[in-house]
C-alpha cells in the first residue's frame, strides 16, 4: 500500500508540512527575503508533488468508484523508473474487454505492490474500471481496489502457478536450513485453496542462528484459521537456501 492509501503516512505528511511551514514563517519574520525565496520553493516542490503524484492517484481512487467494471489482458508490462513508498509504478498496455463491448487497446499507469509483481504479467487477466466519458481512460482495479479477476482462466492460471509453487517449496522444505522469521508484509494473492484457505505472499525478515539476517519472499497457502498468525509483526518459521537466500519456503502453515 503506498503512501497516499496508508492512513499513517497521510498523518506523517500533514505534520511535516506543518512542521515546515512553521520554520518558514519563523525565518521570514527574522529574514524576510530569504523567508520568501523558502516560501517560493517550498510551494512549488508542493505543487509539483500533488499535480504528478497525489492528483492522479486521487482521480484513479475517485474513477474505480464510479466508473464501469470491466476485465482486461495485460498485454505488455515496463517499469516506469518511478517509487512511491517502495511501490513502483509501472506502464501496461492492456486489452479491455468491457460487458457487451468490442476489446481494445490502452495504455494506463499505475503504481502496484512488490508483492503483487507476479499477478502483473503479460497473459493475466486484472480488473480494471473504466471511465465511461472517456472509453481511455482506464485505472487498475475496482471499488474494493482488488485487481484480481475470478474466472475459469484465472482459476487454471492459479492452480498452475500453485503446482509449480508446491515443487519449489518442497525442495526447499527438505534440504533447506530451518530458521525464525518476522513476517513484513502479507498480501493475498487473491484465491482461496480447499475451501477458505488463502494463498498469500508474504516479506519476511530471515533470522538464520549464526549469520546476519536477511529479507526475502516467501508464498504458500495457509490455513484459514492460521491467517492472524501470519500477519505483519508475528514470529514464523521458515527454511531457506544456503546457497540461494531468495529460496525462502514457510513451514507449518496449518495446511
Amino acid at each position: 500500500m503506498h503512501l497516499l492509501m496508508n492512513k499513517w503516512g497521510r498523518i506523517a505528511y500533514i505534520a511535516s508540512t506543518v512542521i515546515t511551514l512553521i520554520v518558514v514563517l519563523v525565518v521570514t519574520i527574522k529574514e524576510p527575503v530569504i523567508g520568501l525565496v523558502i516560501l517560493a520553493v517550498f510551494v512549488t516542490i508542493e505543487y509539483g508533488l500533488y499535480r504528478f503524484i497525489a492528483k492522479p492517484v486521487l482521480d484513479a481512487r475517485k474513477l474505480a468508484q464510479t466508473g464501469e467494471a470491466a476485465q482486461a489482458r495485460i498485454l505488455s508490462i515496463e517499469d516506469t523508473g518511478v517509487t512511491l513508498n517502495t511501490s513502483p509504478q509501472v506502464k501496461l498496455l492492456l486489452e479491455v474487454k468491457p460487458a457487451g463491448g468490442e476489446p481494445y487497446q490502452v495504455e494506463t499507469k499505475s503504481y502496484i505492490s512488490r508483492l503483487d509483481v507476479p499477478m502483473f504479467q503479460p497473459g493475466k487477466l486484472i480488473a480494471v474500471t473504466i471511465d465511461p466519458k472517456d472509453r481511455k481512460r482506464v485505472v487498475v482495479g475496482n471499488l474494493s481496489g482488488d485487481a484480481t479477476v475470478a474466472s475459469e482462466e484465472v482459476v487454471d492460471q492459479s492452480k498452475e502457478m500453485l503446482d509449480n509453487l508446491e515443487k519449489v517449496n518442497n525442495s526447499i522444505l527438505e534440504s533447506g536450513t530451518s530458521s525464525t522469521a518476522v513476517v513484513l508484509e502479507a498480501w493475498s494473492l487473491g484465491f482461496d485453496v480447499n475451501g477458505n484457505n488463502p494463498a498469500m505472499q508474504f516479506f519476511v525478515e530471515v533470522r538464520p542462528a549464526g549469520r546476519k539476517p536477511f529479507r526475502a519472499s516467501a508464498t504458500c497457502v495457509v490455513a484459514e484459521a492460521s491467517v492472524p498468525k501470519f500477519q505483519p509483526g508475528q514470529e514464523i518459521t521458515v527454511k531457506y537456501d544456503p546457497d540461494d537466500l531468495t529460496r525462502v519456503a514457510v513451514e507449518h502453515s496449518g495446511t
